[in-house]
């Protein structure tokens, strides 16, 4: 080589050989921006002869795709150099004489009319060479690293659409270090923000359901002595109360001594697959409760029927008036009975197929409740139950008529039914907001606390019978909770054994004036 440094005169041998066989391309250039000098490396990033570069401008040696203007070759004087990170690095060093290391950039060049998007690694260093200031490039080609991390970082984004689409993500524990990482997804699962969260394992039980926090630790720790995969299901208590269900599965890898060292697993949000689970039990229940009730409460009553009906056809002629009176008016009590199941076992069922429909309107609540009482009044009297009500006719309320008809007429016969001779029920509302509160209080037998949780749900309420043996279907409170719940409102219970039951309920309001 001609080029010598201001020492000797000439590069080092040492210098010359690095320079020559240097893995990455080095290139030598003046203050005009010419090619002094190129390796080979170099040479193969620009696809030329050293005798063809020597002397070119950089851009003219890189046919940049930006080195021409208006059909002249200009070089490294274009002005969109300073957007080519090997022109800006050279004019950057030249003028700071300051070295820069390792940027990136791009640079577009045409090669057999073939446009490439290069994507380089540049570096710079100042040298003298005979007596003159240089600049020594050193460009690596990341163009394929780029691609590849562009693929990788698509890859990531797909799987990460992919995770959350099927909610499920995935974690990583360093045993040794207990240091716990998760993907995107198992944050969102958790409703945690990376930078509130603790990444450890105590960290992760925590937002584990307390009812479910020993189970899982244990299940884990089982794994790591059996050195076996597990799998699985357990709640998360959210920070907003939220519970979720959530399915997990685990596998450890160990070292030749069989220490634990990476765990490594999944979680899957199954909360809408567990609660259509939920929803398919409650089916099968409220099916196995429906062939029940049929099977069962409405065949024992038509075998009742049947028989007085048989007992009074055979032996009619040896019956009194006042015998036949009492049969007669048994199989009347009966055959109201078996009316009243089947009423509700109708209703009920078009319910749970939509059949009925909500048909809202204004609504006098006391008319309705007047022609309800005046229905039951019979039933009342035969007990000797005196029935209170005061309501306002001025309350007016957005409801159904006849679901409100049957709400008030199953709760006020519930009470009748398990109200001794002599008791009394009252029957009052008040404003609420926007909705009316009506209580139907008994001073009957009361509810048990046990089954006070399940007067609402079919396939877990069972009837039983009334002070003085009344039968019922089970379905009269489930209806009545439908009906309210169609309404917006709510309806709960107020009972203790031996002093009675209140029934509330509350119901849209469109006005109230009370006088």
């Amino acid at each position: 080589m001609s080029y010598a440094d201001t020492a000797s005169g000439r590069l080092p041998e040492e210098l010359d050989t690095f320079f020559e066989k240097a893995a990455v391309a080095l290139i030598l250039v003046n203050k005009k921006g010419r090619i002094l000098e190129v390796n080979r490396k170099g040479l193969e990033m620009l696809g030329k002869s050293k005798s063809e570069v020597i002397n070119l401008l950089g851009g003219e040696a890189f046919e940049c795709i930006n080195a021409s203007v208006d059909g002249k070759l200009v070089g490294g004087t274009s002005n969109y150099c300073s957007e080519c990170v090997i022109g800006n690095s050279l004019s950057s060093t030249l003028r700071t004489k300051e070295e820069i290391y390792q940027r990136e950039g791009h640079l577009d060049i045409v090669s057999n009319g073939v446009t490439y998007h290069l994507s380089l690694m540049v570096s710079t260093g100042l040298i003298t060479v005979n007596n003159e200031e240089c600049v020594l490039l050193t460009i690596n080609d990341i163009t394929n690293r780029k691609k590849l991390e562009k693929e990788l970082k698509k890859s990531e984004e797909r799987l990460k659409k992919a995770q959350g689409i099927g909610q499920i993500g995935h974690w990583e524990l360093d045993i040794v270090h207990n240091k716990l990482t998760w993907s995107d997804e198992i944050y969102r699962i958790f409703d945690v923000e990376p930078q509130s969260f603790e990444a450890t394992y105590e960290a992760f039980l925590a937002n584990v359901h307390p009812e479910d926090r020993e189970l899982v630790d244990t299940s884990y720790k089982k794994s790591l002595i059996e050195k076996k995969s597990y799998e699985i299901e357990h709640r998360l208590l959210l920070k907003s109360g939220m519970i979720k269900y959530v399915l997990e599965k685990c596998h450890t890898e160990y070292d030749e001594a069989g220490k634990p060292l990476l765990s490594i697993g999944t979680v899957n949000d199954i909360t809408e697959l567990k609660e259509k689970e939920m929803l398919l039990e409650e089916a099968i229940a409220t099916k196995n409760k429906f062939f029940s009730i049929i099977a069962h409460d409405l065949k024992s009553p038509f075998n009742g029927l049947l028989g007085l009906l048989d007992l009074l056809l055979g032996h009619h002629s040896s019956y009194d008036n006042e015998e036949r009176e009492e049969i007669i008016s048994a199989i009347h009590k009966s055959a109201h009975g078996v009316y009243d199941l089947l009423e509700n076992l109708l209703t009920w069922s078009l319910s749970q197929s939509d059949k009925i429909k909500l048909l809202k309107e204004n609504i006098c609540l006391n008319s309705i409740l007047l022609d309800v009482v005046d229905i039951l009044h019979k039933h009342a009297d035969e007990k000797n139950i005196q029935i209170a009500h005061n309501i306002s006719e001025n309350y007016l309320i957005l409801a159904d008529v006849n679901m409100v008809t049957s709400i008030l007429r199953n709760l006020i016969s519930n009470a009748i039914k398990f109200t001794e001779r002599g008791g009394s029920i009252s029957i009052t509302a008040e404003e609420q907001n926007d909705f009316i509160k009506i209580s139907v209080r008994d001073t009957g037998i009361g509810i048990s606390a046990e089954r006070m949780g399940n007067l609402f749900k079919i396939g877990t309420n069972t009837s039983i019978l009334g002070t003085q043996n009344e039968k019922g279907t089970g379905l009269g409170l489930v209806l009545c909770n439908d009906f309210v719940q169609q309404h917006g409102g709510k309806i709960w219970v107020e009972s203790q054994l031996g002093e009675g039951s209140t029934f509330c309920f509350t119901l849209p309001l469109v006005q109230s004036s009370i006088q």
